[in-house]
């Protein structure tokens, strides 16, 4: 009942997320939030995607656009909202998933050496996989320096999630999808000083 994304789940053509679901930022705007989307991937759309109902919306249509949002962004945002109720939804993609690599076209972020492509280098998946890990560790590392500069990082409720699970030479749709793709989904959860069970 969310939607039909089996048609373009990339693209504009997706069919709309289910009007009838209560999403998270529809609820905390009844609660007085201010709710902004960040992130790359036409399913995010706000007109046919997950995205739909913030306040704010920023989307990039391809995940290796050089002008895909970034941590600086998001603090960006922390920053010039100071003082009020938010909820930031940030769509990352620090390519934890092949394909690592990006090439051939100028429209695109080169993200790597070309010479690092070579068969000899049977460790290149997961090379390019610690390689991202490395960069998200830092960027979400950036974001708590900010927080706990601020003085903030107590009263702040932090989720990290994936879109998916997978592993290193991960194979969409394979034999063991369900569990990797569905069931093995990353989740951290770092509650604020305000909540109570």
């Amino acid at each position: 009942g969310i939607g039909d994304y089996s048609i373009g789940s990339d693209t504009f053509k997706n069919k709309t997320l289910n009007k009838r679901l209560m999403t998270l930022p529809r609820l905390l705007k009844k609660e007085g939030f201010l709710t902004f989307f960040k992130g790359a991937a036409g399913r995010f759309s706000s007109k046919a995607g997950f995205a739909d109902g913030f306040d704010d919306h920023y989307i990039v249509n391809a995940n290796y656009d050089v002008k895909k949002p970034s941590i600086d962004n998001l603090i960006d945002g922390l920053e010039a909202f100071k003082g009020f109720d938010k909820f930031f939804f940030f769509h990352h993609d620090p390519k934890l998933h092949s394909p690592y690599l990006s090439y051939g076209d100028e429209a695109k972020q080169n993200l790597y050496h070309l010479e690092m492509i070579n068969q000899n280098n049977s460790k290149l998946d997961s090379d390019l996989y610690e390689l991202g890990l490395a960069r998200l560790d830092l960027e979400i590392g950036k974001l708590i320096q900010y927080l706990e500069d601020q003085d903030e990082y107590n009263q702040t409720l932090l989720i990290v999630t994936g879109d998916h699970g997978s592993g290193i030479n991960w194979v969409k749709g394979s034999e063991y999808s369900l569990y990797e793709e569905r069931v093995r989904v990353p989740l951290l959860i770092k509650f604020p000083s305000w909540y109570s069970d």
